[in-house]
């Protein structure tokens, strides 16, 4: 299942599967450390956060399924000059 909504800062997606899940933290730990051949994800995840200047939060659960919620920012801060999407 796909959600998407708007709050006062961000345009936030949400990503649901009620899959096989996985310990995530312990992949996107091994992902930042180049453990893992997850460079699909990886690239993902860089591009979002360090491009898009968003947040990427992966929950998951063995058995349940795994929801990923990305938060865009509306405007950059910091050295960019500010500007709406």
């Amino acid at each position: 299942m796909i959600t998407t909504f708007n709050n006062e800062d961000d345009v936030c997606i949400i990503v649901e599967d009620n899959g096989v899940g996985f310990n995530a933290e312990s992949l996107k730990t091994s992902i930042q450390n180049g453990e893992s051949d997850s460079i699909g994800l990886k690239n993902v995840i860089y591009r979002l956060e360090r491009i898009m200047h968003a947040s990427v939060d992966i929950n998951s659960c063995a058995g349940k399924g795994t929801a990923v919620t990305i938060a865009i920012p509306k405007e950059f801060k910091g050295n960019e000059s500010n500007h709406s999407r």
